[in-house]
């Protein structure tokens, strides 16, 4: 199987199960637990710039590691993969903080903030890297409809 097909896979079918690993564990002892790369610290929710309200709860997951290098996975990948790959540890990380918010309405939507920003990501990628002028043409329709969805989550997330 080729590499960036495997790393697909693996975070598909890793992302619910952390999720759900998170859910049902007592966060008062999460310091230091690995969950495959990435790092659950005061960083969270700055690659997305989340509100307030959807950090809330993110001490919870401090400490918490996904133990992924994304640097020694994008070694040899191309400049458009690397580009395309490049957030996708922070979106990973921004998406388990948030998704912290007591409020289940209240976590949905902050998680699905930084997963609209990481689509914004690769649709930027694509629009810088891609050749296929309908690639390019569906990377621009997902900017508009990323962009727009996030203006309302946020404004959503401001009415509360």
């Amino acid at each position: 199987m080729k590499p960036l097909k495997t790393l697909s896979l693996a975070l598909l079918f890793a992302g619910p199960a952390s999720f759900a690993l998170a859910q049902g564990m007592d966060h008062s002892n999460m310091g230091g637990m690995s969950m495959g790369g990435m790092s659950m610290d005061a960083e969270a929710g700055s690659a997305s710039g989340l509100p307030e309200v959807c950090l809330e709860n993110a001490d919870h997951m401090a400490g918490m590691s996904m133990d992924m290098d994304m640097s020694a996975m994008m070694e040899g990948m191309s400049e458009g993969h690397q580009a395309m790959m490049a957030n996708m540890g922070a979106m990973h990380n921004d998406m388990m903080a948030a998704m912290m918010a007591e409020d289940f309405d209240v976590a949905f939507i902050c998680g699905m903030i930084p997963h609209h920003q990481g689509a914004l990501d690769m649709a930027n990628a694509a629009l810088e890297y891609a050749e296929d002028e309908w690639v390019k043409e569906l990377a621009q329709e997902i900017v508009d409809a990323q962009e727009r969805e996030i203006a309302e989550m946020r404004d959503w997330l401001e009415s509360r």
